[in-house]
């Protein structure tokens, strides 16, 4: 629904129009505001703009990314937790079983919980590590294709802001 609107409003050089359209907060809402912000305070440079919008980018992106830092070391440490469990269950395991005799090694059910434990302990870890994973990299996804998207309509409002001053139908130089 942003699109269409700040599109038309571009195209007119309703930069009025256009600022009203990106109030809210998200990351291609925040950018094309910091642009819309210079063109309202009377500069009419697009370099300036530009410059504007790409350091709230890098603001926006990291907001983001933030997030990714969790989700990456979830996904990338639970196996390795779950591997711990399993290795402490299965010294647990053969602990009891060199302190126990011969006769009871058999018939000994606590070896056999011990290691049932342990493969519980690294099926948790796979568990856990797997919606991790699968989060992180729908959320890299994500994040880069809003930033793909945000920099296409900033280059929309960079061409509108370059013709500020232009005449119908004339280029920005005012070259024809």
């Amino acid at each position: 629904m942003l699109e269409p609107k700040l599109s038309a409003a571009i195209a007119d050089l309703d930069f009025i129009a256009a600022r009203a359209t990106v109030d809210g907060d998200s990351m291609v809402r925040n950018v094309l505001r910091a642009g819309l912000d210079q063109v309202a305070r009377g500069k009419k440079n697009p370099g300036a703009a530009e410059q504007a919008m790409l350091g709230v980018l890098a603001r926006e992106r990291a907001r983001y990314d933030a997030w990714l830092t969790v989700l990456g070391t979830i996904g990338n440490n639970a196996p390795f937790i779950g591997l711990f469990g399993m290795v402490l269950g299965i010294i647990e395991a053969f602990h009891h079983l060199g302190s126990v005799d011969i006769a009871g090694v058999s018939s000994n059910q606590y070896i056999m919980g011990a290691i049932g434990e342990a493969l519980v302990a690294t099926g948790v870890g796979i568990l856990v590590a797997i919606p991790a994973v699968a989060s992180y990299n729908w959320a890299r996804s994500t994040i880069t294709s809003r930033v793909s998207h945000t920099e296409a309509l900033m280059r929309a409002l960079l061409a509108g802001i370059g013709c500020i001053d232009c005449k119908p139908d004339q280029p920005a130089d005012g070259v024809l």
